[in-house]
């Protein structure tokens, strides 16, 4: 009897885990998705744009300059700043080139292109970037935008400054990173994080001296967060966070 009520025990366990598994993924597919501070504004939910056979993309120009972003024949982004981040838009779950595009555009050849298919109901972020010798490069990203576990926030890190091979993600006064090794031009995974933790910094290589804080960050549970880390025309290291909220509470959804 004792074997058999154990086997009871872990069953229903794992079944209370898969139920919230459930909620929390309908959450993320059934709620707006509220982001602020740059890239500040919502963007409708997943199964809504899906229903619409849209796709949702936002645009971080990780240039010098400003840029604009087309996909096939239409101009979602027309302008925006250098190191600047735009809201999520609907743009049509269909296959076209991305057009990276200089200011004041018209009849302006693209700086650079990129095919790509996007799925309905997906979020997506678009980092026009210059290699080390001045190269315009585009990449579309596929964001896995999932609820954190219960009381925990999340945080990635994509790494857009030309001359760092890699940058480390540490929490204040923490020995190991948060996140480490994001190599230039990628995205890190979301990974779980106490949101007490937070005083960030921005590291690449051992000494502290190669360190930029994240200033202006207040994590809160339940929200993820990108952490984008730029280099202006000097080669200083330039940070800005963006912050993401599912805005239907749990069980809302049920």
């Amino acid at each position: 009897m004792r074997t058999l009520r154990t086997k009871y025990v872990i069953t229903g366990a794992a079944l209370v885990i898969l139920a919230g598994c459930s909620s929390s993924s309908k959450v993320a597919e059934q709620s707006p998705v509220a982001s602020k501070g740059d890239g500040s504004g919502t963007a409708p939910a997943a199964t809504t744009a899906k229903k619409a056979e849209m796709a949702l993309v936002r645009f971080v120009n990780a240039t010098t300059e400003t840029k604009g972003l087309a996909f096939g024949d239409t101009t979602p982004f027309p302008e925006v700043k250098a190191h600047d981040v735009s809201a999520y838009k609907e743009v049509p779950a269909q296959r076209h080139d991305f057009k990276l595009l200089p200011e004041n555009a018209a009849g302006s050849q693209p700086l650079a292109t990129n095919s790509e298919g996007l799925s309905a109901g997906k979020h997506y972020t678009v980092i026009a970037y210059a290699e080390k010798d001045g190269t315009m490069k585009l990449d579309p990203i596929s964001d896995d935008l999932q609820m954190p576990a219960a009381g925990q926030a999340k945080v990635r890190v994509i790494n857009l400054a030309p001359s760092l091979e890699k940058v480390d993600l540490y929490a204040t006064g923490k020995k190991s990173p948060v996140i480490s090794g994001t190599s230039v031009d990628s995205a890190s995974d979301f990974t779980d994080i106490n949101p007490s933790e937070a005083e960030l910094m921005v590291r690449h290589g051992i000494s502290k001296k190669n360190s930029a804080p994240v200033k202006d960050l207040t994590m809160k549970a339940g929200r993820l967060y990108t952490i984008l880390v730029f280099q202006d025309k000097n080669r200083n290291i330039k940070v800005k966070s963006v912050e993401d909220e599912f805005t239907a509470p749990m069980g809302s959804n049920g």
